[in-house]
Formats: C-alpha cells, sequence, structure tokens
C-alpha cells in the first residue's frame, strides 16, 4: 500500500524524492532558532480530520504531532472501526459527516480496506466539497520513513543504483516487507532475501519489473555481509545475532517494529541499529505529506525562520 492523496497518483521515484527533500526542509527548519513558530505558518487556520480504523498509535499519533507542529488544528478518532461496527455506521457515513462540517480542510485516513479511498473521495466529489484526502496505513508510512532513513544515510548508493540490502525475516505474513519492497524498487536495489518462505509471485514479478535484483536463500551466508549496505529485520529473527556480528561497521540495520523483548540486547543498542531514527523520520514524512497535501507552495526558508 502506498500514501495515495486524491486527485494524485500514488507517490513513484520523482513523487518520493520529493517528498523527502520536504521532510529534509522541516526537519532542518524545526532546529533553527525560532524554527518551531515559522512552521506554524504552513498549516495556520486549517483542521484535519484524522480518522484511524487500525490499531496501533505510530501513524495516529505521528499524524496528530505532525498536524500541530504546522499550526493545524487535529478533529481525531482512533478506533473508529470498533465503534462504528457497532453502531452499524459505515466508513461512507463517516466521511459524509466530516465533509458536512465547514471547519474540515483535509482528511486522513488510515484504513484496512484498498477501496477505501474511493469511497471517501466519491463521497466528496457528490457533495461538491473539495476536500484533499490522504489514504494511508501504517505499512505505507512506516516504509517511506524506513527508505527516507536509507536515503539519509546512503544517498549516493541510492542515486548510482549500487545499492544492496539483506531483508530477513518472513516475507508470507509480514505486509510492511512488501510496502517496503516495493518502495525500495524505485532505486534499483540488489536484494538477497532470507526467508522461509516464497516471495508471492505477484510481488516478486512486479519487483523484478521496476528493475530489482533478488535473491532468496533460507539461510544467512557470509557473502552476503560482505556486500550488503543495509539491512532490514522484522518482528522476531532468531538469526539477527548472527546478521549483525558478519555485517560490516559501516552498514544499517532497520527494524519493522515493534520490538520484541526477546531482541537480543547487543542487537538493539548497537550503533547501526537506526529504529530510532526511523521512528523520527516517520513524523518528518507525516508532516512533509500534510504540507503538500494542504499548502504545497509555501516556502521553508530556514534563514527566514530565524529572524
Amino acid at each position: 500500500m502506498r500514501i495515495h492523496i486524491a486527485g494524485e497518483p500514488p507517490l513513484e521515484n520523482d513523487g518520493l524524492l520529493r517528498l523527502f527533500a520536504i521532510a529534509e526542509r522541516i526537519k532542518t527548519v524545526y532546529k533553527f532558532i525560532g524554527g518551531k513558530n515559522y512552521l506554524q505558518e504552513i498549516l495556520a487556520g486549517s483542521t484535519i480530520a484524522l480518522l484511524c480504523y487500525e490499531s496501533g498509535c505510530r501513524v495516529y499519533g505521528g499524524f496528530s504531532l505532525a498536524a500541530k507542529m504546522l499550526g493545524a488544528e487535529v478533529f481525531s478518532h482512533k478506533g473508529m472501526r470498533q465503534v462504528s461496527s457497532v453502531k452499524g455506521e459505515a466508513l461512507e457515513d463517516d466521511i459524509r459527516t466530516l465533509a458536512a462540517w465547514p471547519p474540515i480542510s483535509a482528511m486522513v485516513l488510515c484504513h484496512p480496506e484498498e477501496e477505501a479511498l474511493e469511497k471517501a473521495t466519491k463521497i466528496t466529489t457528490r457533495l461538491g466539497k473539495n476536500i484533499p484526502i490522504a489514504s494511508v496505513g501504517n505499512d505505507s508510512i512506516q516504509a517511506y520513513a524506513d527508505v527516507y532513513t536509507l536515503w539519509r544515510h546512503g544517498t549516493e548508493r541510492m542515486r548510482s543504483g549500487q545499492l544492496c540490502g539483506v531483508v530477513v525475516g518472513n516475507t508470507q505474513k509480514a505486509r510492511v516487507i512488501y510496502s517496503f519492497l516495493t518502495t525500495m524498487s524505485f532505486f534499483h536495489p540488489k536484494l538477497y532475501l532470507v526467508t522461509p518462505d516464497r516471495l508471492p509471485k505477484l510481488v516478486r514479478d512486479s519487483l523484478l519489473k521496476q528493475g530489482t535484483s533478488i535473491t532468496q536463500a533460507q539461510r544467512f551466508q557470509e557473502h552476503m555481509a560482505r556486500e550488503a549496505s543495509f539491512y532490514y529485520l522484522t518482528k522476531t529473527e532468531p538469526q539477527a545475532d548472527k546478521v549483525m556480528a558478519l555485517a560490516r561497521q559501516d552498514a544499517i540495520f532497520l527494524h519493522s517494529g515493534p520490538i520484541r523483548a526477546e531482541m537480543p540486547e547487543s542487537v538493539k543498542w548497537d550503533s547501526r541499529f537506526k529504529y530510532d531514527q526511523q521512528i523520527e523520520n516517520a513524523l518528518w514524512i507525516q508532516a512533509a505529506l500534510l504540507k503538500l497535501l494542504l499548502n504545497p507552495e509555501f516556502a521553508l526558508d530556514a534563514q527566514r525562520s530565524q529572524k
């Protein structure tokens, strides 16, 4: 699943790089003296409705923080899937209600159904409401944040198409891995998939079509460690200790999250493990998306933020 703004195509390579550049500017401005107040101008006067139908706090909490950081008011509901189903309500009714309220400037929709955005936009169009809607999910936001983390640490490799990585985990059940692989495919990496299961044919064919080199293996092998500049681990990975011990010192490790208690301390606190940066970077990506959604023309000027 990819971030999709109503009326716009899903983000691809150029769109990703633009999103990353905006996220980088927001991060830079935020850390300048006066930068926090300057960022408040971007969405001042806007009210963003957050509709979260899935469990988990990262997307919900991140968008709420990002919206407030950019000066917007937030109208939010978490766990609406359970509440609405009990009352016999449908997504369509939720969207219709929000669209009828004049203060709502945009909607951020986190819903498990693929057709949720289509349903939402059909309703707002029928009502004659030009309300921007972004359809996101825990996996899509995380994929953008993870690839952004790689971009910040290995921009030159990504530009030159020389990026090599190892993905370790169960590819049959980890939806976030599909989003990560799909997003990474725009940079034509060489990937080793260390997994007990075959990658679904539809996913594999799509990646190969994009120019991604894929080699699957059931066990991690030393030659992979010599080549790989990044690793992507899933929730519970018994090979994590071995993988990190063999990995290059300049490699970076990403994790699909959440971190389980059984993960070895030696892995959790290794300087190459960028889990905390992944979480922080998700916030900058969410802020960048909101800016694109509501005020793409606002110029982010770090020098002006200090005045």
